[in-house]
């Protein structure tokens, strides 16, 4: 596969959506969620893993549609250590919503609170990072995405200190799905690709179907979904992360996570 900058001719959609409160400019929420699969799909297991052909399962697709680019990303990525939890912060804000095509993702490994220091290109064969963010698109390191064993779920009206146990194998987990069985593109509502975060929410509230709320605080920004923590495993199942997305800031996430254990 070529590793070639590769730029999109349109200005994706990345930051449509992605305002601050701060920001001035407000998303326009849909009328209508069409989340492309109905609830009951949601609400079963998804595909569980990686790439299921040990190759990029719709070619070059997953490059072109994001785009994804062969640049190391150089955002900062801070991690500060508490008593039951960890806090990292991460500048995803690529540029702004105009120049975000031709910025590459910020990869994370939830181990070591780190950037990972690889290219979009690469992030594809690549297994040690867990999550990628630009703008208000969260990757997961799974599926059509990466070739890790990341896979994700939700839990809903709770908060990240009431999250003390492994889920249990009713509880479905979902992977980075981005095109269907015709390798179609899967597209949420502002024209980013599905990933595990879209599986997860295609029926929010507000439109978005994803990790965020539109006109959050009622000021017309994105924030997080309140009560909203995510729990990722990987390693075949045996590690366990809970996280709570706190705060999105012009592109700046405030994550909140910790290490589940085995009660």
């Amino acid at each position: 596969m070529k590793k070639s900058v590769l730029f999109s001719l349109f200005i994706l959609a990345f930051g449509a959506a992605a305002c601050s409160s701060t920001s001035g400019e407000e998303p326009v929420p849909l009328d209508e969620v069409d989340a492309g699969e109905d609830e009951e799909d949601v609400l079963t297991l998804g595909d569980i893993g990686g790439s299921s052909e040990g190759d990029y399962r719709c070619g070059d697709a997953v490059i072109n549609e994001w785009p994804l680019n062969d640049i190391v990303s150089n955002a900062s990525v801070s991690v500060e250590d508490h008593d039951d939890y960890r806090e990292l912060t991460v500048d995803a804000a690529a540029g702004g919503m105009q120049a975000a095509a031709g910025h590459p993702f910020v990869y994370v490994s939830l181990e070591t609170g780190a950037r990972v220091d690889i290219t979009d290109l690469e992030s594809l064969d690549d297994e040690s990072w867990d999550l990628a963010f630009k703008r208000v698109a969260i990757r997961t390191n799974s599926g059509d995405s990466g070739a890790g064993s990341v896979e994700l779920t939700k839990f809903s009206d709770t908060t990240l200190e009431e999250v003390t146990e492994i889920p249990g194998s009713d509880v479905p987990f979902r992977i980075d799905r981005s095109f269907d069985d015709d390798c179609e593109p899967e597209l949420d509502g502002i024209g980013n690709l599905f990933t595990a975060f879209n599986k997860l929410n295609p029926f929010n509230d507000s439109g978005s179907q994803s990790w965020y709320d539109y006109g959050s605080g009622g000021s017309g920004g994105v924030g997080p979904v309140d009560g909203d923590i995510y729990v990722l495993r990987r390693d075949e199942g045996s590690t366990h992360y809970k996280i709570q997305i706190v705060d999105w800031e012009s592109g700046v996430y405030t994550i909140r996570w910790a290490q589940l254990e085995d009660q």
